[in-house]
């Protein structure tokens, strides 16, 4: 039957992406702008940076975002957990975009189903 047809297979086909997936690169996207200073200062905080180079901006940085280990379920699907999770597991040259629209441009072609946590 016609109504067998799987959701995920006519999201593949239409070239859409999943709810998950959606909020995965919004979430990307934030994580940029609290990087880059272009964030409400209360998100900025709830991150600790550790720079691989000594740059003197911090867009021509690779940043790595350090994170308590953490203790409930509750932590895990925090804002500054999941955040830091998935931001270290981009790929350098996507995490070092010097603009919030090139940063867009190569998250729209990376396949995010590579992120660790979702």
């Amino acid at each position: 039957s016609s109504y067998e047809i799987r959701s995920v297979a006519i999201l593949e086909r239409l070239g859409w992406v999943n709810l998950a997936t959606r909020r995965l690169e919004q979430k990307l996207i934030m994580m940029y702008k609290v990087l880059n200073e272009n964030a409400p200062e209360y998100l900025q905080e709830q991150f600790n940076k550790l720079k691989t180079s000594v740059p003197y901006n911090l867009r021509n940085a690779d940043i790595n975002l350090t994170f308590p280990k953490p203790n409930s379920e509750c932590l895990k699907k925090s804002f500054g957990y999941s955040g830091a999770i998935v931001w270290n597991s981009l790929p350098k040259n996507i995490r070092n975009s010097q603009t919030l629209t090139e940063f867009k441009q190569k998250l729209k072609s990376y396949h995010l189903h590579h992120c660790s946590y979702q």
